[in-house]
């Protein structure tokens, strides 16, 4: 019983996330479009959309925020290969097991400052300071938001890679690092 609700959460789990990664694709074709029409009207029709590049640095950050999860459970984050391919598939697991432990940090610690911020915002009414005026603490908060989600993910995926199991939780041969470690 307890082994079907967790493989049932686990499944609802990478539901959100690759539904977060859906909505965050989504946003970076907004903004492709929304750039191409504010490009357009400021030089086809010499009239700019003024709001235009504020909207798109919002969505580009909530996209971003969105994400997090996703770019972490598929093993796409930013690391130095140059030093970590050298490594043998022992270090490369003992060194995945120890950035984790970092990354959860970090990510606990932008959670925790992220949601001051975005209530700090909130109570104090801020704004952007363009002609729009818009409030900020609704953007702010996909801040604390996606970092908790990443806190979320990373533990899910250091207790997989603990498992020897790759980030999505497949049986993998003991020692690797996941579903990107095909080299010996």
């Amino acid at each position: 019983m307890a082994k079907k609700t967790l493989t049932k959460v686990l499944e609802l789990w990478n539901g959100l996330v690759t539904s977060l990664g859906l909505v965050g694709g989504m946003l970076i074709v907004a903004i492709s479009g929304l750039s191409a029409w504010n490009i357009m009207s400021r030089y086809l029709a010499n009239s700019p959309v003024v709001w235009a590049d504020e909207i798109c640095e919002y969505m580009l950050l909530i996209s971003v925020f969105l994400t997090l999860p996703l770019s972490w459970r598929e093993d796409q984050h930013v690391r130095v290969d140059v030093l970590y391919r050298r490594w043998s598939k022992k270090w490369r697991s003992r060194a995945n097991l120890l950035f984790s432990f970092w990354a959860l940090l970090f990510c606990a610690a932008l959670t925790w400052y992220g949601f001051l911020q975005a209530r700090y915002a909130a109570v104090q009414g801020e704004t952007s300071i363009t002609a729009t005026g818009i409030a900020t603490y609704p953007v702010l908060a996909f801040i604390p938001i996606g970092a908790f989600l990443l806190c979320i993910q990373i533990v899910l995926s250091t207790w997989w890679l603990a498992k020897g199991k790759d980030f999505q939780g497949r049986d993998v041969s003991p020692g690797t690092s996941g579903p990107t470690d095909k080299e010996g």
